[in-house]
């Protein structure tokens, strides 16, 4: 887990969930390797499920606040499975949950999916009662506001390799 600070509150507000492959156990080199092979393979979600298990309970037994939020790194093509795999989750909404969408993949699934499509996959995912954040990347959004306005955080990623960024 990463700490996620705020600068206002001056404090760890919660943290990031980092799924990593054990090099010793398998050959993908990151998570979103292996979740693009059980989408292939059609077994993502038995992935997802054992991933949710794993980060959660371990989350939920080691942080120090309730109040401290977990925030899951997320592809857009994972919104449909969370109602199923969270909601039943034992300890996930003692764990203020926010589902992390990058901002590519969003626009890469607008782009294949269509707008409407993306957007009535997030409301479905919010209405169940989960967060949605956005990683926003460089110095623009690239997404349009019918998108945002179905997130409830922002994070931005300011070590994108952008040597003018502020």
């Amino acid at each position: 887990f990463r700490p996620i600070y705020g600068v206002s509150r001056h404090s760890v507000l919660g943290y990031m969930a980092k799924a990593v492959p054990d090099a010793d156990k398998t050959s993908f080199g990151s998570i979103e390797e292996l979740k693009n092979y059980a989408i292939r393979a059609k077994d993502q979600r038995n992935l997802y499920g054992y991933l949710a298990k794993v980060i959660v309970s371990r989350f939920a037994s080691e942080r120090q606040l309730k109040s401290q939020r977990l925030v899951y790194p997320i592809l857009l093509n994972e919104c449909s499975t969370i109602p199923a795999i969270f909601g039943n989750l034992r300890g996930a909404k003692e764990a203020n949950l926010v589902f992390l969408l990058d901002e590519d993949n969003l626009m890469s699934s607008v782009r294949s999916m269509g707008e409407d499509n993306t957007i009535a996959l997030l409301k479905e995912t919010r209405e169940a009662g989960f967060n949605l954040g956005l990683c926003v990347k460089g110095k623009t959004l690239n997404s349009d506001d019918a998108l945002l306005k179905n997130m409830d955080m922002f994070f931005v990623d300011f070590g994108n390799g952008d040597t003018n960024a502020k």
